[in-house]
Order: C-alpha cells, then structure tokens, then sequence
C-alpha cells in the first residue's frame, strides 16, 4: 500500500487539506455556519492546499523508482478481479447506427 509522503501527512495534519471535517459549527466562533459560508471555507481550503498538493504530486512522480514487481502485481490484480467480457459492444453499435440510419 502506498504511503503518504511527509510533507503531505504535515498538510493534512494542518487542515490544509479537504480531508479536514466540516461540520455545522464554525471552528473559529462556534456559531453555526450558513451553507454559503461552508462553500466559500471549501474553496478557500482548496485554493490553499491545490498548489501545496500539485507541488507534492510532482515531487513524488519525480522521485518515483520504477519496480516492475509492482506493475506486475497490479495488472494481474486488474485481470483477477474482472471477468472477460464475451463480446466489445462493437456489434451492438453498428446495430445501433443501422437504426439511426433508417
């Protein structure tokens, strides 16, 4: 399972993410908060974490190693847990433009 890097765990642990709770009661004032403040605190969050996240997504695609054990194990969890399908659909969709032609 893939783990968080630090400066991401750091992140959430701050709040400045959207994995923080937002509940019906303001943090700062303890008064309830309208649905409009909820939204405007929502995206205020994610004008803040955005960048921040972006910043960590690209460091870590940077500093990720190929392994191909793991590429390995994860297309044969992908054939594992679908069933082949008999046909593509692609008969099904001439039928379909036959018929829109008529």
């Amino acid at each position: 399972m893939r783990r968080f890097s630090a400066e991401r765990r750091r992140l959430i642990a701050r709040g400045g993410c959207a994995i923080t709770k937002v509940g019906p009661v303001a943090a700062s004032g303890g008064t309830s908060m309208t649905d409009e403040e909820k939204i405007k605190k929502w995206v205020e969050t994610w004008k803040r974490a955005g960048p921040a996240l972006e910043r960590i997504k690209n460091q870590e695609l940077r500093e990720w190693k190929y392994d191909p054990a793991v590429i390995d194990a994860l297309i044969e969890a992908g054939l594992c847990s679908t069933a082949p399908r008999p046909m593509t659909g692609l008969v099904e969709q001439q039928r379909l433009f036959r018929k829109l032609r008529r």
